[in-house]
């Protein structure tokens, strides 16, 4: 049997951390299964270690600088966004049970009339200033997150989905961007880049 492996380093406030195995197995050459498998890891081996690094930065073609986070949450968000640059933009916003129906009021026309009703799969975009963003983003510390800081707000044209994934840094950056978070689901691996070599700097000496 042939295995091929991709380890994610999980952390969440246990004294014994996780490595999430996902594991490919090939059987008789052709047939392909996958398995999870959960493994303890000593908090002295050199895996352990490596949970909650901060890499650092490197230089982007376009200008930008780019890190990634291990192990990481919205919790970090105060560290990450610049209060001074005035605009967040969160991108597909979910809720935590959007794969639950739940009963929720809400307006279904542009009358703005609120009705309940019960509500799946919900998901937006919205802009916010950046200060009162940070005053309730410990309500998002569970999930994952797209977050673009502007310095101008978005145009309408603009969809972060729509745009060509070699030039999104690019495009954004000529429509106001500052800086780009991305987190796939809590306790991965966080990616960020800014346009600000010095906040970057600032960044990262703050989470070390």
């Amino acid at each position: 049997w042939g295995a091929e492996l991709n380890a994610q380093a999980i952390c969440r406030g246990k004294k014994t951390p996780q490595q999430i195995t996902r594991t490919k197995i090939r059987i008789n050459g052709s047939t392909t299964k996958h398995v999870g498998l959960i493994i303890r890891i000593s908090l002295s081996s050199p895996l352990a270690k490596k949970m909650n690094t901060i890499y650092e930065y490197r230089e982007n073609e376009d200008g930008s600088f780019t890190f990634m986070i291990d192990c990481c949450s919205n919790d970090i968000l105060e560290t990450i966004l610049n209060p001074d640059i005035p605009y967040v933009w969160s991108v597909n916003h979910f809720f935590e049970d959007s794969y639950d129906w739940v009963k929720r009021k809400i307006a279904l026309s542009k009358s703005g009339e609120q009705h309940e009703v019960l509500v799946r799969g919900m998901a937006f975009d919205f802009i916010m200033e950046t200060k009162k963003y940070l005053s309730i983003a410990s309500e998002f510390s569970k999930q994952g997150n797209i977050l673009i800081q502007t310095t101008k707000l978005i145009p309408q044209s603009l969809e972060y989905k729509g745009i060509p994934k070699d030039n999104r840094t690019k495009i954004l950056i000529q429509n106001g961007m500052y800086l780009e978070f991305f987190l796939p689901h809590e306790n991965e691996t966080a990616s960020c880049t800014c346009i600000d070599k010095n906040h970057v700097e600032r960044i990262i000496e703050a989470l070390k």
